[in-house]
């Protein structure tokens, strides 16, 4: 049985690797000549164009298997690129392969090796019509690197044989660059084919051998180009034959002797050109006999067009002119001539036919590659269009998750204080209704005993005073400064929901040896701008720091009861705060800016006339938003934008609610007023909302102190406008302003 394997490669999707035209044609035409019964008359022939690289692997695999018999002729052909890397291995590339990873996508040379050491096989031959490097030069298939192909791919036991169009650092060349249009095939190749159809076959005994197939192509490729050298090696014992043609009996020769009919059908072309001499004697002795002459001029004839050795039928060819010199062809000369001229017609009509039925493949080839080119592009931007919708819906989802978990945690962070709050407050009532009952209880045993004593000590003061000539004034005895000294805190209130100005530390820990009240927070318990300010107070002062979380309006609305001491909350100095609340100079200063949601039109506060628009309640944004210039107590030259005509106000808790409020779908209002920083934390954590360009007015923002203090805080706000001061002057303000806000804002815009 005789197999082959014919592989070819011109397209690539490797862009440096180039496009080749030769190598399909090439495939195409040496399978032909395998399966011809008349010339190559292999069992079984498979064709592999621009294939993968794993339908390539296998088809080799399958040509080399086991189940192959020892006399089986294996043939292996290859036209393409063929690529060494810097270790000397030879690569033939695919359809598939990438010139920078060349081991996962292109042939190894010692794949191939290593299936023929194991195939049973003892006639096994390589034809490689390729190159060995990447670098390509302008009509060949690439140009080898620092040793020849023969080396790459070594046949290594008996009956293995490896032929190759060129060696070391030559060229293999596509014909028509160096013989013009005489073929589309590669050079190489082009003298394969040739050869088997039967230029190769130089003894006319009608066989072919692979070293008389060499021999010739080996000839004609030198001599049509001298930078080109094909090569061969290999352990061959004896003969592998490609072509042996046996003629068919022919029952026209019936009339002549036996042993004439034994040498015309004979496979030495020595013994068929000894019967030609007989018949041309026979024509010239047997000229009465009609029947003899018809029969040997019929032979000479067939001789003429149809053996296999061209010496044969150019000296059939030459005999027959001279018998027509000689006269002694008369009336079959024009019947000899119609026969010639059909045969010629035929083998045109049939060359004709192959041709366009190569073309209208080759078409029918090109029309389904486009088809299948344009089929792929769709459904890869359609999977891409796919992808960026999942994308899309899965990114909008995402946010969407984001914005209910933090909206929950805010709520259950709001749950969870408020429930410790009333805890506290239940607590303090249950303590406060402990101590009444115990004072009441003391409360007549010592009202005697304090009646006198306190009638002793008013006549000792008054007496005392007499004798020393004063009267007494009223003094406040009670200093709040001194007292937050004397026990080791200050008790500062600032908002747990207003990032980054002051929120809860989710990972903080309350430190054991604290001396915060138990329904205070620490500062490993709080965070932020606001925060790392009031803890620089704390420092100032010598003390540690604690907060409170009353709501917004209970800070700016002032009688605090002494609850806690001091505001650091990012609270604005207004007119109206300022017949309640005392405050430190400013610490920093912020635009008020509007923010929108991401997917509205609106781009201008004049396009937020008539909409709803969100604010912290008792805030200067709420007051902004009303119009109530008075309640905002800014002087005209902070104010830069008027409200838009017909805006109705949305108050929430907080401005930060507004945000989060959007986020999770909120549709009642279209934006919101806040800090610039505010709005830039938003952005920073995802939230889906646009600021507007410009500002609307600019605040002063300072610590506030409680008038109706039961305690004198005048040198505690002097304490802190001198720390403050400090703070401007060395930029521990402005470094703490660009860690929160990634800018500062502790510089007057005054």
């Amino acid at each position: 049985m005789k197999y082959a394997l014919i592989i070819a490669n011109s397209e690539y999707t490797d862009p440096k690797l180039e496009k080749l035209s030769a190598p399909s044609k090439d495939a195409e035409k040496f399978a032909r000549v395998l399966e011809d019964t008349g010339i190559g008359a292999f069992d079984n022939v498979t064709v592999l164009i621009n294939r993968s690289l794993n339908d390539v692997r296998n088809a080799i695999n399958d040509l080399f298997e086991n189940e192959k018999k020892t006399e089986d002729l294996l043939l292996l052909y290859f036209s393409g690129h063929g690529i060494r890397d810097e270790n000397g291995a030879l690569y033939l590339a695919v359809s598939d392969t990438n010139r920078k990873a060349l081991l996962p996508t292109a042939v190894e040379d010692e794949f191939i090796s290593k299936l023929m050491k194991k195939s049973r096989s003892k006639k096994q031959l390589i034809i490689l019509d390729c190159c060995n490097s990447g670098a390509f030069a302008k009509g060949t298939k690439g140009i080898g690197d620092s040793m020849g192909i023969a080396t790459a791919l070594k046949a290594t036991s008996s009956g293995q044989v490896v032929i190759t169009a060129s060696d070391a650092t030559q060229l293999a060349w596509e014909g028509d660059k160096v013989i013009g249009n005489v073929t589309q095939n590669s050079l190489f190749t082009h003298f394969l084919i040739k050869g088997l159809e039967g230029e190769a076959d130089k003894t006319g005994n009608g066989k072919i051998t692979v070293d008389d197939l060499y021999d010739y192509a080996f000839a004609e490729t030198t001599r049509a180009t001298p930078n080109q050298t094909p090569c061969k090696f290999g352990d061959q014992k004896g003969e592998i034959v490609l072509r042996e043609r046996r003629r068919a009996q022919n029952s026209n020769y019936s009339a002549l002797p036996i042993y004439l009919i034994d040498l015309i059908e004979s496979n030495l072309v020595s013994e068929r050109l000894q019967a030609l001499k007989l018949l041309v004697e026979y024509c010239k002795n047997n000229k009465s006999d009609e029947l003899l002459l018809k029969v040997a001029l019929n032979a000479l004839e067939t001789i003429a067009i149809d053996d296999d050795s061209s010496t044969v039928r150019r000296f059939a060819t030459d005999e027959l002119e001279y018998l027509d010199q000689k006269k002694i062809i008369n009336k079959r000369e024009s019947e000899l001539e119609a026969k010639r001229k059909a045969a010629l017609d035929a083998e045109a009509k049939r060359n004709a036919a192959l041709d366009a039925e190569a073309k209208r493949k080759a078409a029918l080839d090109a029309e389904a590659k486009r088809k299948a080119a344009l089929d792929a592009e769709a459904k890869r931007k359609a999977a891409l269009d796919a992808e960026a919708k999942r994308k899309a819906a899965l990114d909008a989802e995402a946010k969407r998750k984001a914005a209910l978990d933090a909206e929950a945690k805010r709520k259950a962070a709001l749950d969870a204080e408020a429930k410790r709050k009333a805890a506290l407050d239940a607590e303090a009532k249950r303590k406060a209704a402990l101590d009444a009952e115990a004072k009441r209880k003391v409360n007549a045993r010592n009202i005697l005993i304090a009646s006198t004593v306190v009638l002793i000590f008013s006549f000792l003061v008054i007496y005392g005073l007499k004798l020393l000539g004063t009267t007494p004034t009223n003094v406040k005895s009670t200093d709040l400064l001194n007292k937050i000294i004397s026990r080791g805190y200050i008790l500062v209130s600032s908002d747990p929901n207003y990032q980054p100005q002051s929120f809860f530390n989710a990972e903080g820990q309350r430190p054991a040896n604290t001396k915060c009240p138990s329904d205070a927070l620490t500062t490993s318990e709080m965070q932020g701008f606001d925060v790392d300010v009031a803890i620089a107070i704390g420092d100032g002062l010598g003390i540690e720091t604690c907060f409170a979380t009353p709501s917004w309006d209970a800070i700016g609305a002032g009688n605090w009861a002494d609850k806690w001491d001091v505001s650091v909350g990012s609270m604005t100095i207004t007119t109206t705060r300022q017949a309640v609340l005392d405050f430190s100079v400013p610490y920093y200063y912020t635009p008020a800016v509007v923010a929108v949601a991401a997917d509205s039109s609106y781009d201008t506060l004049e396009s937020l006339t008539g909409q709803a628009l969100c604010a912290g309640v008792s805030t200067t944004y709420e007051s902004w938003l009303n119009n109530d210039m008075d309640a905002l107590g800014l002087p005209e030259s902070s104010i830069y934008a008027k409200v838009p005509a017909g805006v109705t106000v949305v108050p929430l808790d907080s401005d930060q609610d507004c945000a989060q409020s959007i986020a999770a779908g909120r549709t009642d209002f279209v934006g919101y007023v806040t800090s610039d920083t505010v709005v830039d934390a938003n952005l920073a954590a995802g939230l889906p909302v646009r600021k507007l360009e410009g500002v609307v007015y600019s605040e002063d923002v300072a610590a506030a102190f409680d008038k109706s203090s039961s305690l004198d805080s005048t040198t505690l706000r002097e304490k802190v406008d001198e720390i403050f001061t400090i703070m401007h002057n060395d930029g521990k303000l402005s470094s703490l302003s660009n860690k929160w806000f990634g800018m500062d804002v502790t510089q007057s815009p005054k």
